[in-house]
């Protein structure tokens, strides 16, 4: 099985004043060979497990019936995807021990479910290519992503056991509605 990290970043923008981010994902991804798994990572995350890739394989081998696979995380507006709420510590330790414990107590199990955040999307280039990729200029590219997904039937689901950083905004108080920085 081949799998290919990519953390593509967009400097162009105009719709709106949105960064191309769906536009340079399919550039990139166009790129990769067709049978292939894409984890599509967000510049503002990190693994923080030594043995991340092979957890990634591990989960994707265990669960072939998903189409989209999501992680937990500390910082995001998918609820579902929260270690246990909200955790903006900046000790890193503590994540890397969230880390670690996520994998020691859920492993490989993936829950169900209808979204996942861009942070991180696991998924084959062919699910890309049967949903058309990823929207252009818009900046809910993964919530897009997400409903054109199970509008083709496809099966989403949150991996529980891998739990990586984001910091997501990082010292805003309400990060969801934080969008200036996207706004050029």
């Amino acid at each position: 099985m081949e799998i290919r990290y990519i953390t593509p970043f967009s400097t162009d923008s105009h719709r709106h004043g949105y960064p191309n981010i769906g536009g340079e994902y399919n550039q990139v991804i166009s790129e990769l060979p067709d049978d292939c798994w894409i984890v599509l990572r967000d510049g503002d995350t990190m693994f923080l497990t030594s043995d991340w890739g092979r957890q990634i394989r591990q989960i994707i081998e265990a669960n072939p019936d998903y189409d989209l696979i999501g992680c937990m995380t500390n910082r995001v507006g998918v609820k579902e995807q929260l270690w246990y709420g909200e955790f903006t510590e900046g000790d890193i330790s503590k994540h890397i021990f969230m880390a670690y414990t996520a994998w020691n107590d859920h492993n490989v199990t993936v829950k169900p479910t209808n979204l996942v955040a861009g942070l991180c999307m696991m998924f084959h280039k062919s699910v890309w290519a049967k949903v058309g990729g990823f929207p252009a200029h818009d900046i809910i590219f993964d919530r897009v992503f997400c409903s054109k997904v199970l509008k083709f039937g496809g099966k989403i689901g949150i991996a529980q056991g891998l739990y990586i950083f984001h910091l997501y905004r990082w010292g805003q108080n309400n990060p969801q509605i934080s969008i200036n920085h996207l706004i050029k």
